[in-house]
């Protein structure tokens, strides 16, 4: 096998570990093409750029320190079709970052020290296990070298996830309405008309039938909950201390006004639904957002998203229904329908 870009001497590494740093870089959609665009080998790259949870819950902590980093012409969207939280026949959405010119994307830097060849693969292998999926039967996210502000002032080339938008799991061509609407009605649950979600369709990619997921119990968990405990933070933290830090913030208000507009697009498309299917909808985001609670880094935050989870579906089954009457909502900043009014 060929070892061209790898520097044994330096590195302190044997043939058996260069073998497997170059297949986990394969490995990886992307990553070669980019690395030989920049002129880089892997051992040259120690940085990787993440948002939401990879910076605060890392896939890899040996030599790591982390600051938070600003990407230039990038924002992340709801993009990439996920049959997790739908079917393969009407996918959820997730995230994946786009290229956005003139957009700002605020997340964190992971940077590497000091890392041995076999700690290296690790590294890579963990990344590409956590952040890579497939969605009818092609990669959907490929790895590109793009250049990071950092907080100390440097930009650092970094290893980043981005939307392929060549697959055909990307879903960047549909218009923010209809992807508005999927995220509003996907769901992996078997639907009969005044039941509840108890097993999934087997159309879904999950693993248990009791898995149950939808599209926007994701949103909620993994775009609303953590700008709300940003801004809480941000305004704890009093006025910005300099220029990065103005700017960072920026991004997040920035990235909190347009998932506001998505949160508005999905309420009304929930709205035209009948209101069986709303209730149903509801029943499986409880599940699932309650699933998702013990993992859940703001756990007061989602306690409250629970309580008008409980409430929404009150409401919808109607009166005469005791198990989810009543409680009062947590303080936590969420309101329904619009938890993020933008600034």
């Amino acid at each position: 096998m060929p070892l061209d870009g790898f520097n044994t001497y330096s590195e302190g590494g044997d043939k058996v570990q260069l073998e497997r740093l170059q297949r986990a870089v394969a490995a990886m959609p992307g990553l070669q093409e980019a690395l030989d665009a920049r002129g880089f080998s892997i051992t040259d790259v120690n940085n990787i750029f993440g948002y939401g949870s990879l910076p605060d819950q890392p896939h890899y902590k040996t030599g790591l320190t982390v600051q938070r980093g600003l990407l230039p012409n990038g924002r992340r969207d709801l993009v990439i079709e996920c049959s997790r939280s739908g079917t393969n026949n009407h996918p959820g959405l997730v995230f994946g970052l786009e290229h956005e010119e003139g957009e700002v994307q605020a997340g964190g830097i992971l940077t590497y020290s000091d890392l041995t060849l076999e700690q290296r693969a690790e590294n890579l292998e963990l990344l590409r296990n956590r952040e890579t999926m497939q969605t009818k039967g092609a990669h959907v996210y490929k790895f590109a070298i793009l250049d990071v502000e950092a907080e100390d002032g440097t930009i650092r080339p970094c290893i980043t996830c981005m939307s392929d938008t060549q697959a055909p799991g990307y879903a960047g061509n549909l218009s923010f309405e209809e992807r508005a609407d999927r995220i509003a009605s996907a769901h992996n649950a078997v639907y009969e008309p005044g039941g509840s979600p108890e097993i999934t369709d087997p159309d879904s990619t999950v693993s248990s039938r009791n898995d149950i997921r939808t599209s926007r119990a994701y949103f909620n968990q993994c775009a609303i909950i953590p700008l709300i405990a940003a801004r809480q933070k941000m305004e704890k933290a009093g006025e910005p201390s300099g220029d990065f830090e103005t700017r960072y913030r920026s991004a997040i208000e920035r990235d909190a006004h347009y998932l506001h507009e998505y949160e508005r697009a999905i309420e009304t498309a929930r709205r035209v639904m009948p209101r069986d299917q709303q209730r149903f909808l509801a029943e499986a985001e409880l599940i699932d957002t309650q699933s998702f609670l013990g993992m859940a880094t703001e756990k007061d935050l989602m306690l409250g998203l629970i309580e008008g989870l409980k409430e929404e579906i009150a409401e919808l089954r109607g009166p005469e229904t005791p198990d989810y009457k009543t409680g009062s909502r947590a303080e936590t900043g969420y309101q329904d329908g619009e938890p993020l009014p933008p600034q």
